[in-house]
């Protein structure tokens, strides 16, 4: 438990709750929650071991130390905060104990003016930072993620450190790579003369820019009808550029001398050039375009006044590299090559400094990164810092690396400075892949590494969503309309225009339990728990994205328990879209074992293509539900088993085909864990494609269970 300094008061924050450690107070936004003080105690156990499981044995004697009580006691407090605050938010993990899973930031109530601020390791003295028990600067990690398959591109190591999820105005947007991804799917790419060193895209996503360094043009290209409109002709040679919040403007830094200004609204070349005194690496914009930041390499870090034309050199350090405004307009962040204050080769330091007073705040140094890019999401606590070739290149010491050769990103949190998490993917020198671009999605719940594949991953709850790669294709930067529903991405044929496939496309949320979306990945979207697969198990094109396909020989994947609902009571409903590749013999669907709660089921097709629920491998003709009409192969269709207390359905296709009554089972035991593809004793594999596959904590009715049955990436919602 942290200590805290000074009596003040010590809050965790997760979601839209706050939790009062010196109270006992849980609060929902302004409401005071009437939580047992029990409860209360239970929570505080498990949001400051968050991530970890904490065994039954530990609860106990940390809530109830000073009296033995029944392990139901437990329980009962479980689900009062269940109720409270959401069930899937604490996990229960069988035979061991149970997690937090959700995100949690600490903080501190404001420190009076009598008390005297601590100091961010590296900072300038007297400047405020975080509470002193925060301790100094962490940079620690754990491989999350053992590997992707190799069609993903993608191998990334992750590792929780006090991270907070991220609160955004954007709303969620939906699947990004989807209809990139999915059977029959063209992406549209626009074609260009030359790759473009840098791509800027207007808030409404209407319009991108596209800039060759080194040259006098901009290309405008229109996203309605994906055509280039015009070629803007630039007094001096672009080097690097940067759009206003609105789009209004974009102001291009020359690889010679100057500042340009283009009106984006009317496509236009304004004709005042803001001298720099010599090329410009990168620029920033605050939001009342009143300053540009200037990383001038050798010359230094400066600042323009476009009201004035004043230029200031607010530093001397040589090589910074990239400059960027956070989303509030409040700091600016400057990162540096060839060390730069307190940084070393292959470590080198980023600045915080205040917009209004243009003073250095704070320093980050430590992590390996050199002339990191960063990236920012609106109302986003975090700050990502790309690392380039640190991990990779063989003149750099490498230390911090979790993967070598590799290429690293880090996670900072804004509001302390630090580094939160790190994600690393391994790299081929031989291919000479040497760097990757992240970037946050606007929403500020998921990031988007680009490289040798594209790779998209939810920031808070450690999962891989999206992953893709193409051998013969190579992706640089992405950038997004201000929703998040449409993205550019650099690529050496031009540009690749990603239009996000959002829910009314995707099964329904309400009771999803699990998902499993095979999108190149075998994480879950809930994060409960991976599939492991068996076999040879592949991703493929798939009817939502990518699907999962298994040989029929050897293949197979398991959810185990808790992945597979484990604890959802007598009520639940099993959702998958299926595709045979072939109809030779007896193929397993799904198989639930029955473990200790009752009889289990099994959906399989037998040797003459009827769809068959069986129960409990009694296949009398009251155990059992048969599909009335043969299935055929290299068609999707759709299979809901739904659970509802004492009967069981199958659906097909959205139609009921019939129902079973089975004895009620105990809700105090688990289910066993669910094949896919294949029974439990390895036999009747399944040669073909499994694709979206749900596991929702309540009984779906036939309406839902139809709108589920339709999805499909030529329905009217994908457009």
């Amino acid at each position: 438990m942290s200590s805290i300094s000074n009596n003040r008061k010590h809050f965790y924050e997760f979601g839209p709750f706050r939790l009062s450690e010196a109270e006992g107070v849980l609060r929902r936004g302004d409401q005071v929650l009437q939580v047992a003080p029990k409860a209360v105690d239970l929570l505080l156990v498990l949001v400051q071991n968050a991530g970890q499981v904490v065994s039954t044995e530990d609860l106990l004697k940390s809530v109830w130390a000073d009296c033995i009580v029944e392990t139901s006691n437990l329980h009962t407090q479980i689900t009062s905060l269940r109720r409270a605050i959401g069930r899937e938010i604490i996990k229960t993990v069988p035979k061991r104990g149970y997690q937090f899973i959700g995100m949690v930031q600490e903080s501190w109530e404001p420190a009076s003016t009598q008390e005297p601020p601590a100091e961010v390791p590296g900072a300038d003295p007297g400047i405020p930072g975080p509470p002193a028990d925060r301790g100094p600067f962490r940079f620690a990690l754990t491989p999350l993620i053992a590997s992707v398959l190799a069609i993903a591109g993608a191998l990334f190591a992750l590792r929780l450190n006090q991270l907070t999820a991220p609160v955004s105005s954007v709303p969620a947007a939906g699947r990004l790579l989807a209809l990139l991804t999915c059977e029959g799917c063209r992406p549209a790419v626009i074609k260009l003369d030359r790759m473009p060193g840098q791509v800027l895209m207007n808030p409404s996503g209407t319009k991108v820019y596209a800039i060759e360094r080194g040259a006098k043009t901009i290309t405008v290209v229109g996203l309605l009808d994906n055509s280039v409109k015009r070629t803007l002709i630039l007094p001096l040679h672009a080097n690097t550029a940067v759009m206003t919040r609105h789009g209004e403007r974009i102001y291009i830094g020359s690889s010679t001398d100057g500042v340009m200004v283009v009106d984006a609204e009317q496509d236009r070349v304004l004709e005042r050039i803001f001298a720099t005194g010599g090329p410009v690496r990168n620029l920033a914009v605050t939001p009342d375009e009143k300053k540009v930041f200037l990383a001038m390499g050798a010359a230094g870090l400066k600042r323009i006044s476009m009201v004035s034309g004043e230029i200031r050199l607010l530093s001397e350090i040589a090589c910074p590299e990239y400059v960027g405004i956070d989303p509030s307009g409040r700091e600016l962040f400057v990162s540096y090559q060839c060390g730069g204050p307190g940084g070393h080769r292959g470590h080198d330091s980023v600045e915080v400094y205040d917009v209004e007073s243009e003073r250095r705040v704070a320093i980050v140094t430590g992590p390996p990164m050199v002339g990191s890019s960063v990236s920012f999401a609106p109302g986003s606590p975090f700050v990502l810092l790309n690392g380039q070739d640190a991990c990779s290149a063989p003149s750099y010491d490498h230390i911090g690396c979790p993967i070598v050769p590799g290429i690293a990103s880090h996670l900072l949190r804004s509001a302390d400075r630090t580094i939160v998490r790190t994600f690393a993917r391994e790299v081929n020198l031989v291919k000479g892949e040497t760097n990757q671009e992240g970037t946050f999605v606007p929403d500020g719940r998921r990031l988007v590494f680009s490289g040798p594949g594209l790779t998209v991953l939810d920031v808070s709850k450690q999962a891989v969503l999206e992953t893709y790669a193409d051998a013969r294709e190579s992706y640089g930067q992405v950038v997004f309309d201000a929703t998040g529903r449409r993205a550019v991405v650099v690529q050496p044929a031009g540009l690749l225009v990603l239009k996000t496939l959002d829910q009314p496309c995707l099964p329904p949320e309400e009771g999803q339990f699990n998902l499993y979306p095979g999108d190149g990945s075998f994480d879950d979207v809930r994060q409960v728990e991976r599939l492991v697969p068996e076999g040879d198990v592949t991703f493929v094109p798939g009817l939502i994205g990518q699907a999962l396909r298994l040989n029929g020989k050897d293949s197979m994947l398991r959810a185990r328990p808790w992945a597979a609902c484990g604890d959802c009571g007598d009520s639940w409903t099993e959702s998958l879209f299926v595709k045979f590749d072939a109809l030779q013999g007896e193929m397993t669907l799904l198989e639930r074992a029955n473990a200790l709660r009752g009889p289990g089921h099994r959906l399989f097709k037998s040797p003459d293509n009827r769809i068959v629920l069986e129960i409990a491998g009694d296949t009398s003709p009251g155990q059992a539900v048969h599909s009335t009409s043969p299935v055929t192969a290299e068609t999707w269709n759709h299979y809901a088993v739904v659970v509802d207390a004492g009967e069981r359905r199958l659906y097909i296709n959205g139609t009921l085909m019939g129902s079973v009554a089975v004895p009620k089972a105990d809700p105090i035991r688990f289910w066993g864990d669910v094949c896919l593809g294949s029974t439990h004793e390895r036999s009747a594999h399944l040669a073909g494609r499994v694709d979206e596959i749900v596991f929702y904590n309540r009984a779906l009715g036939e309406p839902e269970i139809r709108r589920i049955s339709q999805l499909r990436t030529d329905s009217p919602c994908r457009h």
